[in-house]
């Protein structure tokens, strides 16, 4: 696979294709291919996002870092066929460039990238999308587990979670048999113990969060403000409640919960009749 089938095969928009390609084939020398490489190595997640972008330096809407990025998926592709992984596989966990593309274009009006340091979870194959969520193969809560994400476009109908349950069981039985007896931890708001009381009988989000035993409920408001009011870093402690939007039921019950002084957090779930 070269970069312009790759390109197309992840659906990126014809203004980031022309970007990418404009930098990749005419000003990049591989000046970076080292830390690149380093990039798909687990131990390497951090430490080699963080040389890339000292490297960058200026990179305006971190256009470049988003092509050096697509430029090692090509090295973790390579990777993937070692393993006997399916391109299905590999290409349905790659489309978070174009979810994260697109969501910048969204709320900037230009083409760019500002999750580039997510991104080594994927290109180092520790995490893979199978189905409606992402799985991470990690150490969390002082045990080695596969950890869910729930990406934005995600599906939280029950019979298309239990599809991705059941191919992560079948994928970790294949490839990952170290992790088979682990358990599948959701480590998230959406099994927060709260949202009993603040969602009705049937919502999608509930019937995500039932089919979780849940160990632990912690305090932390951040993923919630960002997701559920795209109001990145808000502190209900600090900053004023009343400028958070009410424009859904879900917004409005997390608010009335804020001024009562209660909090939301997270909760740590286990996926029930894990085998």
């Amino acid at each position: 696979m070269n970069i312009q089938e790759l390109l197309e095969r992840l659906e990126l928009s014809s203004e980031v294709k022309e970007g990418v390609l404009s930098y990749l084939e005419g000003t990049y020398q591989g000046e970076y291919d080292d830390i690149l490489a380093e990039m798909t190595e687990i131990p390497n997640i951090i430490t080699s996002w963080e040389k890339l972008k000292e490297a960058l330096g200026e990179d305006e809407h971190q256009r470049r870092a988003l092509a050096l990025e697509l430029k090692t998926a090509l090295l973790t592709y390579e990777n993937y066929r070692k393993m006997g992984i399916p391109d299905d596989v590999f290409i349905h966990t790659m489309k978070v460039f174009k979810r994260y593309t697109r969501m910048y274009k969204e709320k900037h009006g230009v083409w760019g990238f500002d999750r580039a340091y997510l991104v080594p979870r994927h290109l180092s194959m520790r995490l893979f999308r199978l189905g409606t969520l992402e799985y991470e193969y990690k150490e969390i809560i002082g045990e080695d587990a596969i950890v869910i994400h729930i990406p934005p476009d995600a599906s939280l109908d029950s019979d298309t979670l239990d599809e991705s349950f059941r191919a992560v069981k079948e994928f970790t039985r294949t490839f990952y048999p170290d992790y088979q007896q682990r358990r599948i931890i959701a480590h998230t708001w959406l099994t927060s113990p709260m949202l009993e009381e603040l969602l009705p009988e049937g919502s999608k989000i509930l019937i995500f969060k039932r089919k979780f035993d849940i160990i632990a409920h912690k305090q932390g408001e951040g993923y919630i403000s960002s997701f559920v009011f795209d109001r990145l870093g808000f502190n209900p402690d600090t900053d004023d409640i009343d400028s958070l939007p009410e424009n859904t039921s879900l917004q409005r019950n997390i608010k009335a919960l804020y001024k009562r002084g209660g909090r939301v957090g997270y909760g740590v779930g286990v996926l029930k009749d894990f085998q």
